[in-house]
C-alpha cells in the first residue's frame, strides 16, 4: 500500500510540474521536433540497399568483398537487352546503341561490349596452338606414315584416298578431327556473326561495365540514367515497329531495388498517416485532442530518428520502414493515456482533475508495455546481423522515446489547451458502440469462446509440429522486388541468360599472390570432379586458361610438319585437301602466345585496379534447367540462380577450395553474401527471439509480482504466440531476412494489450470484464488497429520480403489482441463465475433471494 501511495503521490507532484512547467515543456518539444526532423532527413538520404549492410562487417563475404573492391574494378555492370523478331533491325540498334556507349565518359564506362569479334578472330587464326598436343602427335605420325607409303609415286594425299589396311599409322579421319574442334568453338562461340545475340537472333545484348571500384549507388545511377537516355534518343520503334528495350545486370537490379524502395517508403508513409488519422477521428471524436496526440507522436518519431542519425548513421534496408512501424507502435502510448483522459473529462471532471487521473491510471501499464517492446526490439541489438541489430536499435530507441513524449509533449499541450477552452468533449458517458457490444459478447458466449480457445491451443499444437528447417525461406524470388520480376530487371535477366546459356556475373576469387592462383585452380576442379554432375559449379576459368597449354611442344611439332609438308607438297593437293591442310597446318613460322596478345575483351576481366595480371579466377554456378517439356512460364520461373540452398553449396564449394588449396584469397559475389545471409538468419534469428521472450517474461514478473498477474497476462501473450506459429505452418509462411523480425517484436507489442487490459481490470473497483473491455478495450483495440496500419503499409511494397514482413506482423497482432481482449477475459469470467456459485452456495455471498 505505502508503494502504491509513494506512486500515486510521485505522478501527482509529476502532474503539477508538468502545469507549471507546460510552456517549456512545448517550446522544448517543438525544438527537438525542429531539430529531429533535420537529422532524420539527413539520416534518410544515407539509405544503403546493398546486401553487404545487411551483414555484421565481420562477416567473411563481407571482409572478402572490401578487399576485391579496391583491387579489382568493372565488377558491376549494365546489360542493354533488345528484343524483336526482325533480326536485323535488333543488330542494328546493338551497334548504334553500343557506340554511343562507348561515348560516355571512360570514369563511368571502363568498356562496353556487344561482340566477341576480335575474339573470333584471334582464336581462329591461332587455332594450330590451340588443338591437343595429342592430336598434333597423331597428325605428324600421320604424316610421316603417308609419306613412307605413298613415297614419290603419290606424295600427299592425306587420307582422302583409302587408308591401306592393316596400318594403323594411317588410321586417322580428318574429317572427325575438324568436327571435334568446330563442336569445340561452337561450345565457346555460341553467337552468329560474333555478336552477342540468342540462337534465333531475335534477342540481342548490349553490356556496359562501371569504371573503377563501386561502393555507392550514385554511378550505378549514372549509368543506369544514361542508357536509358541513349535508348530513348535512339527510339527503337524506328529500327523496328515491334522493337522492345529492357535493362538489367548488377546496375540495374541495384536502381531498381534503391528506387522501389524510396518509392515504397513515400507509399507506406502517406497511408500510415492518413490512415492513422481517420481511425484516431473516428474513435476519439475529438479533433483537437487527435491533433495532440498527432504531434506529441511527430516529437517521438522525429526524436528517434534524429538520434538515429547519430547512433547508427545509415538505414538500410531493413531498417529504412521503420518510419512508419514506430508511428504504428509509438501512437499505443498516447492512445491509452488521452482515451483515459477523455473519458474522464465525459464523466464531468474537469481538465486539472482529469488529467492527473489518467496520467496515473496510465503510466505503470504503458511504462511496462513501452519497456516490453524496447526489449523485444533490444533482444536483436544482441545478433551479428545488422539486418537485425540496427533495426533493434532504433525500434526500441523508438518505444522508449514515444512513451516520454507521450506523457510530457501530450499532457504540456492538452494543459495549454484546456486554458484556451479548446477542449470540449461531450459531457456525460458515452458508450463506445463497438466496444460496448464486444464486452457484452464476451460475458454472453464467455463459455463457448472459453472451449474454443481450448480446442485451437489443441489444433495449434498439431500444427506447429510441422514447423521444421524447411520454414526459412530459401527462394530468393519471393525475397525480389515484384515489379522487377514482372517487367524489370528480373524479366530482362532471364532473357540475358538465355543469350548466353550461362550467369554472365561469375563470382570473383583474388589470390593475394599469382603463385597461389594454379593451386586453387587445381583443388576446386577436384571439388568439382568429386561431386561429379550434382557440382553446383559450371565452370572455373583463370586468365592463363586462355593461353594454349604444352605450346612450345606443339611449336615443334608444327615445325617439323611445315619441314614435312613444303610449299611444292601444298601447290600438288586438290582444292579440298589444301583447305583441309590450311586450316590446321599454318604456312608461316608462328611464336607462342602470350598474355599481352590476348584480347582485351578477355583480359579486362582478369585485370586488376593496379595493371596486375594473374591472381584472378572466375567461378560460374550452374545455370538452372527446367525440366523436360517444361511450359513456358514454368521455364521464366526457372531460369535463375533463385535456390538458396544450392547458393550455399555454391559458396562453400569456394571456400572448400580455399581450404583445401591452403591459400590466402578474397571471394567477392553475390552467392557468398547469401549464403552467410541465410546463416546468419540460421544463427542470429532463434537467439533474438528467445532473448526477446525471456526479456519479455522478466520483465512481466517483475513489475507484476503476484502470480495471479503475471499469469494471465503472459497467458494472454502465449496464446497469441501459439496461435501465430499455428497459422505460419497452416498457411507454408516461411521466415527470411527480415520478417524475422516479427517473431520477436510481436512478444513486446503483443504483450502491451493483455497489460493494459488486466491493469484496468485491477484498478477497476466494479471488477467488470465488460466494463474493461468497453474502456479500456475500445483503446486496446485502437491501438493494435494504429500497428497493423504500420504493418499493413508493408503489403503494398514492390519488395516482397518487406510484403512478407508485413504478413506475419500483421497475424502476430490479430492473434495478440484477440487474445487479450476476447479469449482470456472470457476465461477470466468462466472461473470467477464457478468461484461465484462456490461462494452463493457456502453462503458467502448474498443469493438474492427472500
Amino acid at each position: 500500500m505505502k508503494n502504491k501511495f509513494s506512486l500515486i503521490h510521485l505522478l501527482l507532484r509529476y502532474h503539477a510540474w508538468i502545469e507549471r512547467r507546460h510552456s517549456v515543456v512545448l517550446v522544448l518539444s517543438l525544438l527537438v521536433a525542429v531539430v529531429g526532423t533535420f537529422y532524420s532527413v539527413k539520416l534518410y538520404k544515407n539509405l544503403r540497399t546493398d546486401m553487404e549492410e545487411l551483414l555484421p562487417e565481420t562477416a567473411q563475404s563481407v571482409k572478402d568483398l572490401k578487399a576485391v573492391q579496391g583491387r579489382v574494378g568493372g565488377l558491376n555492370h549494365l546489360s542493354v537487352v533488345i528484343e524483336s523478331q526482325d533480326v536485323e533491325a535488333g543488330r542494328k540498334f546493338q551497334r548504334d546503341l553500343a557506340q554511343k556507349m562507348r561515348e560516355l565518359p571512360k570514369s563511368l564506362v571502363d568498356r562496353v561490349a556487344d561482340n566477341i569479334q576480335e575474339e573470333k578472330n584471334f582464336f581462329s587464326s591461332h587455332k594450330a596452338l590451340y588443338m591437343d598436343l595429342d592430336d598434333w602427335e597423331r597428325v605428324r605420325k600421320y604424316v610421316k606414315a603417308r609419306l613412307r607409303s605413298e613415297g614419290k609415286k603419290n606424295p600427299f594425299s592425306l587420307g582422302l584416298e583409302e587408308n591401306k589396311p592393316g596400318d594403323r599409322a594411317l588410321d586417322l579421319d580428318f574429317e572427325e578431327l575438324r568436327k571435334k574442334y568446330a563442336d569445340r568453338s561452337s561450345s565457346f562461340d555460341r553467337f552468329p556473326g560474333g555478336y552477342f545475340e540468342s540462337r534465333d537472333g531475335k534477342i540481342h545484348v548490349v553490356l556496359a561495365f562501371l569504371a573503377g571500384k563501386v561502393s555507392d549507388i550514385e554511378n550505378n545511377k549514372r549509368l543506369s540514367e544514361a542508357a536509358h537516355r541513349i535508348a530513348r534518343e535512339l527510339d527503337p520503334k524506328r529500327y523496328a515497329p515491334d522493337m522492345e528495350v529492357g535493362f538489367s545486370g548488377d546496375v540495374q537490379n541495384v536502381v531498381e531495388e534503391h528506387y522501389g524502395l524510396v518509392k515504397d517508403l513515400i507509399l507506406s508513409s502517406v497511408i500510415v498517416a492518413v490512415l492513422v488519422l481517420a481511425v484516431l477521428l473516428l474513435y476519439f471524436r475529438s479533433i483537437v485532442g487527435v491533433l495532440a496526440l498527432s504531434f506529441a507522436l511527430y516529437v517521438g518519431t522525429a526524436a528517434t530518428f534524429g538520434l538515429s542519425y547519430w547512433t547508427v548513421g545509415y538505414l538500410n534496408a531493413n531498417s529504412a520502414f521503420l518510419g512508419s512501424i514506430i508511428i504504428g507502435n509509438g501512437i499505443n502510448f498516447g492512445i491509452i493515456m488521452l482515451a483515459r483522459y477523455l473519458e474522464e473529462r465525459r464523466r464531468g471532471l474537469d481538465g486539472t482533475q482529469a488529467l492527473p487521473r489518467a496520467v496515473g491510471f496510465t503510466a505503470q501499464a504503458t511504462w511496462a508495455a513501452a519497456l516490453a517492446a524496447g526489449f523485444a526490439y533490444g533482444s536483436l541489438v544482441v545478433t551479428n546481423f545488422r539486418g537485425f541489430n540496427q533495426f533493434g536499435v532504433i525500434g526500441g530507441m523508438g518505444m522508449v522515446v514515444c512513451w516520454i513524449a507521450s506523457f510530457t509533449t501530450l499532457p504540456a499541450l492538452l494543459i495549454w489547451l484546456e486554458q484556451r477552452a479548446w477542449i470540449r468533449p461531450r459531457m456525460g458517458e458515452v458508450r463506445p458502440w463497438i466496444a460496448g457490444r464486444l464486452g457484452s459478447f464476451v460475458i454472453l458466449a464467455h463459455r463457448g469462446i472459453a472451449f474454443t480457445t481450448v480446442v485451437s491451443v489443441l489444433v495449434a499444437g498439431i500444427l506447429i509440429t510441422r514447423l521444421s528447417e524447411d520454414t526459412l525461406e530459401s527462394d530468393f524470388r519471393k525475397l525480389r522486388n515484384k515489379e522487377s520480376l514482372v517487367k524489370g530487371s528480373g524479366y530482362w535477366g532471364n532473357k540475358v541468360d538465355a543469350v548466353f546459356e550461362r550467369y554472365l556475373t561469375p563470382s570473383l576469387i583474388l589470390t593475394f599472390d599469382s603463385k597461389d592462383t594454379g593451386k586453387l585452380v587445381q583443388a576446386l576442379k577436384e571439388i568439382q570432379a568429386r561431386a561429379g554432375g550434382a557440382s553446383p559449379i559450371s565452370d572455373i576459368k583463370r586468365v592463363e586458361d586462355f593461353l594454349p597449354k604444352d605450346q612450345f611442344r606443339k611449336i615443334r611439332i608444327i615445325e617439323d610438319l611445315q619441314e614435312l609438308v613444303r610449299p611444292s607438297m601444298r601447290a600438288r593437293l586438290s582444292k579440298e585437301e589444301r583447305e583441309l591442310v590450311d586450316e590446321f597446318l599454318p604456312e608461316k613460322p608462328i611464336a607462342p602466345i602470350e598474355l599481352e596478345d590476348l584480347p582485351e575483351g578477355v583480359v579486362a576481366h582478369f585485370r586488376e585496379l593496379d595493371g596486375s595480371i594473374g591472381r584472378i579466377v572466375h567461378v560460374y554456378p550452374k545455370l538452372a534447367l527446367p525440366p523436360m517439356g517444361a511450359a513456358e512460364e514454368e521455364k521464366k520461373e526457372l531460369a535463375g540462380f533463385w535456390d538458396g540452398k544450392e547458393v550455399i553449396r555454391f559458396a562453400e564449394s569456394m571456400r572448400q577450395g580455399l581450404k583445401d588449396a591452403a591459400v590466402s584469397a578474397a571471394i567477392a559475389g553475390q552467392p557468398p553474401l547469401s549464403a552467410d545471409m541465410l546463416s546468419a538468419i540460421v544463427e542470429d534469428g532463434p537467439k533474438a527471439t528467445l532473448i526477446a521472450f525471456l526479456a519479455v517474461v522478466i520483465l512481466i514478473i517483475l513489475l507484476f509480482p503476484k502470480f495471479e498477474y503475471w499469469r494471465s497476462i503472459l497467458g494472454a501473450l502465449l496464446l497469441g504466440i501459439v496461435w501465430l506459429g499455428a497459422l505460419m505452418a497452416a498457411f507454408d509462411l516461411k521466415v527470411n531476412f527480415l520478417n524475422f523480425i516479427a517473431l520477436p517484436i510481436t512478444f513486446g507489442i503483443g504483450v502491451d494489450y493483455a497489460v493494459n487490459i488486466f491493469s484496468r481490470y485491477r484498478s477497476d473497483g466494479s471488477k467488470s470484464i465488460a466494463k474493461v473491455i468497453e474502456h479500456t478495450g475500445g483503446a486496446v483495440g485502437l491501438c493494435s488497429l494504429t500497428t497493423m496500419i504500420g504493418y499493413s503499409s508493408l503489403l503494398i511494397a514492390g519488395s516482397q520480403a518487406f510484403v512478407s514482413f508485413g504478413t506475419l506482423a500483421v497475424l502476430g497482432e490479430l492473434t495478440c489482441v484477440v487474445a487479450a481482449v476476447i479469449s482470456v477475459p472470457a476465461i477470466w469470467h468462466f472461473f470467477e463465475e464457478g468461484e461465484e456459485s462456490v461462494l452463493e452456495e457456502e453462503g458467502a455471498l448474498p443469493t438474492g433471494k427472500g
